[in-house]
């Protein structure tokens, strides 16, 4: 029981780690390539993502990734920028691209935390099952006699009364028989103990005397029998 507690918080806090980890990626993707701006002797300008000097030119490398270089004396100055190069159309797709990027990452981000959550409920669920059916032990029980059972019941402070009830269904936890049943008297549905019935129980369709529990027998061993 300890490590399935232990697990369960591993994963509770695996959740926020890899939620956390998409939503950094998804920052590191939408910000900003460092760029820069070559200009030359005639007026033009080279968007470069990298730069170095030879002893003759100035070797580049575009923005796409291309190689190139210039003239040492065809050069005039390098103008260092954050964001894409000047120009209403590159803007446009380099935000679009950004964008994309950002939207995918947060549906990545959605999916893995449903998943995670349906993982964890459904690992809830098992383990609601699994307690009920290991660690209580409990056992369906059927009933024998299709009659009304009568018996003398002793409650929590000790007095005894009669009651007389319709059994609609019965199970054994921890070595007790439970037995569920709605009195003929008051027409309301009651759990009695076996431990607490004093004396032997009435079958009222036969008027056969005997202890509680031999009204009852496992479902298995009812259907087999059958």
């Amino acid at each position: 029981m300890i490590n399935k507690c232990r697990e369960t918080m591993k994963k509770f806090i695996l959740l926020p780690i890899i939620v956390c980890t998409l939503l950094f990626m998804s920052n590191s993707a939408s910000a900003a390539d460092e760029l820069y701006i070559l200009t030359t002797r005639d007026g033009s300008v080279i968007v470069a993502r990298e730069y170095r000097f030879t002893d003759e030119h100035i070797e580049y490398t575009t923005e796409s990734g291309l190689p190139g270089f210039i003239k040492r004396e065809e050069f005039v100055k390098i103008a260092n920028m954050i964001g894409v190069p000047p120009g209403e159309t590159e803007q446009e797709k380099v935000q679009v691209s950004r964008d994309e990027r950002s939207r995918k990452i947060w549906l990545l981000a959605a999916a893995v935390l449903a998943v995670l959550l349906v993982y964890l409920s459904g690992k809830r669920r098992k383990n609601d099952r699994d307690a009920t059916d290991i660690y209580h032990g409990r056992r369906q029980k059927e009933p024998i006699s299709q009659g009304l059972l009568s018996f003398d019941y002793k409650g929590p402070l000790g007095c005894t009364a009669r009651w007389t009830i319709e059994v609609r269904s019965a199970y054994e936890e921890e070595e007790v028989l439970f037995i569920e049943g709605v009195c003929t008297t008051s027409e309301k549905r009651k759990t009695f103990r076996a431990d607490r019935v004093v004396g032997p129980v009435t079958d009222m369709s036969r008027d056969h005397h005997a202890p509680m529990e031999h009204f009852f027998a496992d479902a298995k061993e009812k259907s087999g029998s059958s």
